[in-house]
């Protein structure tokens, strides 16, 4: 998930000490800012939970919910709670900055904070996207091999609520969101209160209730799942030089892992 980054300059001043601290200062407030411009993960996930060190062990519920027992019960089954294994990934960046102690009046701070804001926001998703992926308690394929209708939603939909969930998110790729538009099966943000166009640009509507979102990692699968049901961890985001009186390397690093509670919260449709 690293990317390494090269930034030329040609000018020939030189930076002294307190100059790389304040740039580093200024430089992280920049990437918070332009983060809070691109990032939608607060819209995908219900619990966003900041940790001091990445996130490992999760919890994962199994057994009977309250929605599966039968008439004749008249208290549902035991529902245990036992942890399940994650493996954090790491989705900043290092970039190569060698020259900056040649040139450091040459940098586009601004360009820079950005396309790092904006990276750190899709690597996020593409987390959110692996752990989903990884632990869906069902796999479906599409009943038209070359497109996602609406029905195969609902059978996704269908099957999470018989397990006692509610779902109410699909993320899916670009080119399922077109077909499903295409077929007029999605009603537009645009339809609805004016607060549901504040769920960032990669909101296209809602389509059987689901609040549907894309994202280009996915690749012609959609995921359908209860997002109150989805956990992610992260660390806070660190802006350090690997040598801060001799820089070669700016070390944007922030370790996020996720997973659901309970794996029959989430679907997966292939197409």
């Amino acid at each position: 998930m690293r990317k390494h980054y090269l930034i030329e300059s040609q000018t020939s001043c030189r930076f002294i000490l307190s100059d790389y601290v304040r740039y580093l200062a200024d430089l992280r407030r920049q990437i918070e800012d332009g983060y809070t411009r691109h990032a939608y993960l607060n819209h995908l996930v219900f619990s966003i939970r900041t940790v001091s060190e990445p996130a490992s062990v999760f919890p994962k519920g199994n057994g009977p919910t309250g929605a599966q027992k039968s008439q004749s019960e008249v208290l549902p089954g035991t529902y245990a709670v036992s942890t399940r294994i994650v493996t954090p990934n790491d989705v900043g960046f290092h970039v190569q900055v060698r020259d900056w102690v040649k040139a450091p009046e040459g940098i586009l701070t601004g360009t820079l904070a950005e396309l790092i804001a904006t990276k750190i926001a899709e690597n996020e998703v593409l987390v959110l996207v692996e752990g989903l992926t990884k632990t869906a308690g069902k796999q479906f394929q599409a009943t038209n091999a070359l497109r996602l209708s609406k029905a195969d939603l609902r059978t996704a939909v269908q099957w999470i609520g018989s397990n006692g969930f509610q779902p109410n998110r699909v993320l899916l790729s670009p080119e399922l969101e077109s077909q499903l538009m295409l077929k007029n099966e999605v009603i537009e943000k645009w339809h609805f209160p004016s607060f549901m166009l504040d769920m960032g640009s990669h909101h296209s509507g809602k389509v059987d209730g689901l609040d549907l979102f894309w994202d280009y990692s996915l690749k012609g699968r959609a995921i359908v799942y209860e997002s109150y049901n989805v956990t992610f961890a992260k660390t806070d985001l660190k802006v350090t030089f690997d040598d801060v009186q001799n820089p070669t390397q700016l070390i944007i690093q922030s370790w996020c892992s996720c997973a659901p509670l309970d794996e029959r919260s989430v679907a997966l449709i292939t197409v």
